[in-house]
């Protein structure tokens, strides 16, 4: 899937539905002031990321990964 003019959330509000996140435990990080962070553990790694608002959902987009390291 291709997105053009990628919107990222930024602030407080609801959470839409989490789409093509890779399986694992998640942890949603939302400030006033700044970008919605969502943290990924997975069994031998642990991934941090920033969602893609696309149709009112948020979708996963590894180019936008911010951290990835091994456990």
């Amino acid at each position: 899937m291709k997105y053009h003019g990628q919107h990222v959330p930024f602030g407080v509000g609801p959470i839409p539905k989490l789409v093509g996140f890779p399986k694992g435990k998640i942890r949603i990080r939302q400030r006033n002031d700044d970008f919605v962070t969502i943290f990924i553990r997975r069994k031998h790694r642990f991934l941090v990321t920033v969602p893609i608002v696309h149709n009112g959902n948020w979708y996963y987009c590894p180019s936008l990964n911010s951290a990835r390291n091994a456990r």
